[in-house]
Formats: structure tokens, sequence, C-alpha cells
């Protein structure tokens, strides 16, 4: 899909990017397809500069370039390419207001998941999430990401897929827990109740000595964050086989 994005460059949108592709120009990284591109749409022939650093970046996963050029709403494109080194990520926090601290931060990178707890191990996690090549969250853009920059001071610069826009674009309304069933993902019993009022609920309790509660905030953190992928997957299959 990336390899067909006319959006990477500038002042080619959706509509111009839609004529090209009908007329079989669908393959910007081959040299007579960009000419042939450029005849129809001339701007073009002042950004193979930029077409070139782009076919050395996918070739070497370079996401950088990507990241910058293309416009956030199209950044869902990156995962086929990029979807290898992906980190899904989810956090809970002690509330919504300026002063709450993030309790948990849970991510699943290279098909393995793992919480970082506040009073534990969670300054560890910066350095943990900048492997990653792309980061992927659902309402992470306003929510996770900020608290995470927060809670750190620094600015997380990695191109970053919110599903809650992706499938918001798709016709799906509602929290994660809403959208999951439409992806076929199921909770288990024992998390299916817990909510975000209750994930500061349990984390208050842990404080308190109760060692299953941090246990069920994790194993929650772990369900929403493990459906993440599937999501993407999803996600990614819709919206090809819509164009």
């Amino acid at each position: 899909m990336l390899t067909k994005s006319w959006v990477l460059f500038e002042g080619v949108g959706e509509v111009t990017e839609s004529k090209l592709w009908a007329k079989g120009l669908s393959d910007w990284t081959d040299e007579q397809c960009f000419t042939r591109a450029c005849v129809e749409f001339p701007k073009l022939g002042n950004q193979r500069l930029l077409r070139d650093r782009a076919v050395l970046a996918l070739k070497t996963l370079d996401v950088t370039l990507f990241g910058q050029a293309l416009p956030r709403t199209e950044h869902w494109r990156l995962w086929e390419s990029f979807g290898h080194d992906a980190l899904y990520l989810d956090i809970e926090t002690t509330g919504l207001g300026p002063s709450a601290q993030i309790t948990v931060l849970g991510t699943y990178f290279r098909g393995k998941f793992r919480a970082f707890v506040h009073g534990q191990d969670l300054n560890e996690a910066w350095d943990f999430m900048n492997q990653a090549s792309l980061i992927v969250t659902f309402n992470g853009k306003q929510f996770d990401v900020p608290f995470i920059e927060r809670h750190f001071e620094k600015s997380l610069n990695i191109p970053h897929i919110d599903l809650r826009f992706v499938t918001g674009s798709l016709g799906y309304k509602g929290g994660l827990k809403k959208i999951e069933p439409e992806f076929g993902i199921v909770r288990g019993a024992d998390i299916k109740a817990v909510d975000g009022y209750m994930a500061v609920l349990l984390w208050r309790r842990h404080q308190r000595g109760d060692a299953q509660a941090l246990k069920l905030l994790v194993d929650y953190n772990q369900a929403d964050v493990e459906g993440l992928p599937v999501i993407m997957k999803g996600c990614w299959e819709r919206k090809v086989d819509g164009i």
C-alpha cells in the first residue's frame, strides 16, 4: 500500500491519487511509473528527490521520512511495511486530572506483552518504546501519549496510528470495548466487567497491599493491548478493500 500512496507527495490529495490509480499508476518506486505520473500531475516532477529518498528509506526500513511526509490521517498505510516492528500501547492511570499518574504502561512488541508498573520499572519504558518503528494505540493521541510525554518530560517522536480515528473512518462508533466484538475479540469473564473507573480502584487496592488487585489490573491492561494488533489488521484489510 505504501508504494502506491501518492499522498506522500506535496500537493497530492486523495482525489488526485485516485485519478493516478485509475490510470494504472500504482507504484511510485517504479521509475517508469513515476515518470508517467509526472506527466499526469506535473508538480510531482519537482519532487523527484523526495521520491528517491523514499525509495531508499523503504529499502532500509527507515520509517522517519514516511512519518513526516504522510498526512497523519493516512499513517495507517505504514502498517504493511513497518507493522512487524510496531509497538501496541495502552496505559492505566490514577485518573484524568493534571496531577494524575500512570500506574501501568502495557506494551505488545515483537510478539510479547510487557507491563511496566509505577514504583517498579515504569522508568524503563521509555527506552523500550523507542525501539519501535511505529506505535499503535486506541485514543492514544489524546490520552496515552500526552500522559507518557508528561511523565518522561520528552516527546515521543515515533509515527503513531491511533485506531480510534481509523475505526471511526470505517464507520465504527464507540470505545475500544464496544468495537472489539466487531473484530472477533471476546474478553475473558474475569476482566469483562473491568473498566477505566474500576482500574483506578484496583490500583488503590494494590496500594493498600492487595496483590490480586495488581494482577487483575495488569490482566485488564493486557486484554486492551493484545486486542490492538487484531483491530489494526482488521482495519488494514477493510481500508485496502475500500480503495
